[in-house]
């Protein structure tokens, strides 16, 4: 798991969606080899959440209903994670209760594809809090 996280000097841990590697024909560059999968990028989030401050607690006061990947949830844990241009994460309010969190890709021809949706029923302001911190992470 240590490759997909990469730690700042403050210690801060974010994200790498894609492996890169020493390009063979050029020393000192690097080389663009795939993407880590949705589940990888997944399990990253959730284990730096806890050093945001967020405690995933599904279905308890203070925590989300939920947050899961909609693009492995038919069982396919190998899906590599969209090449993208920007990760954009956001609330939208939901139609009789509760606030969603999307977390789309958009890659260069401006495609989005969600990647991951929760639900917190806490309020606008902690959906946009955990938003933020979803966002650092991953570093949009």
């Amino acid at each position: 798991m240590e490759e997909i996280i990469e730690r700042y000097a403050d210690g801060r841990g974010v994200i790498n969606t894609e492996k890169w590697g020493p390009d063979p024909q050029k020393e000192g560059y690097l080389k663009y080899e795939g993407q880590f999968t949705v589940k990888e990028v997944y399990d990253a989030i959730l284990q730096l959440l806890p050093e945001h401050g967020i405690d995933i607690n599904y279905g308890s006061p203070g925590g989300l209903e939920y947050f899961s990947s909609v693009l492995d949830n038919h069982g396919n844990q190998e899906k590599e994670f969209p090449r993208s241009r920007w990760i954009a994460c956001y609330v939208v309010t939901g139609g009789s209760e509760g606030h969603y969190i999307h977390v789309d890709s958009i890659d260069e021809n401006d495609k989005r594809e969600m990647v991951f949706l929760g639900k917190s029923l806490c309020g606008r302001e902690e959906a946009e809090n955990f938003c933020a911190v979803v966002a650092r992470i991953l570093e949009t």
